[in-house]
């Protein structure tokens, strides 16, 4: 046996005691000290611990601790035209944006659903006959909870609410991972990272969805 690993006795005792305390409620303390114990033993490395803490912080944590707050949503208005939105998903990188009505949040738009125009007249093109429904959420859902619906109804972002019924914000499914796992490289990340770049009048490069 090397002399850097505990004795199995230990190992499954540690274990049993990690995976006992993951089922009460209120043992997050104790938890973290068993999962220090742990890493101190060898029995899960850094990354390990890292991730199983991030999980206990996501039960701690409210949406509103991790949205981005609406000034700094981008979003396209319903009214504004094909290139004006062909240009914002550009100029933004991103695959995603809410649809506003004055201060109201009424669909999602998805980048990959404008590419059938790029190809064909804009004339019949219409920002309600593309965007998806809304999903709206309080800003103080437990994020583990917001984790789960994201999961359940297969989403990748939602609209925050504030207590007043106002628009507080957004959050996506990144938001939430981060939490656990840490940074994410993705597409608000990187500036190259994008779908559609415009390449000459009435031309676009298009990759991959």
């Amino acid at each position: 046996m090397n002399d850097d690993q505990p004795p199995p006795s230990k190992t499954r005792g540690l274990l049993q005691k990690i995976i006992g305390l993951l089922q009460k409620q209120n043992s997050k303390q104790d938890l973290r000290d068993y999962l220090q114990e742990a890493q101190d033993n060898h029995i899960i490395d850094t990354e390990e611990a890292a991730m199983i803490a991030g999980v206990l912080a996501v039960s701690e944590q409210r949406v509103r601790n991790v949205m981005l707050p609406k000034s700094k949503m981008v979003t396209v208005c319903e009214d504004m035209t094909f290139e004006q939105i062909i240009s914002l998903v550009i100029d933004s990188g991103h695959s995603r944006f809410p649809v506003a009505r004055d201060d109201d949040i009424i669909g999602i738009l998805l980048a990959k659903d404008l590419l059938g125009f790029l190809r064909t007249s804009t004339e019949d093109f219409s920002i309600s006959k593309l965007m998806r429904s809304v999903y709206y959420i309080p800003e103080s859902k437990p994020l583990n909870v917001m984790l789960h619906e994201f999961r359940l109804h297969r989403l990748h972002m939602a609209i925050v609410t504030s207590e007043y019924g106002d628009i507080a914000g957004l959050i996506t499914i990144e938001d939430v991972i981060e939490e656990i796992i840490g940074e994410i490289d993705d597409e608000h990340d990187s500036e190259d990272n994008e779908d559609i770049k415009k390449v000459g009048t009435g031309k676009y490069l298009v990759s991959a969805l």
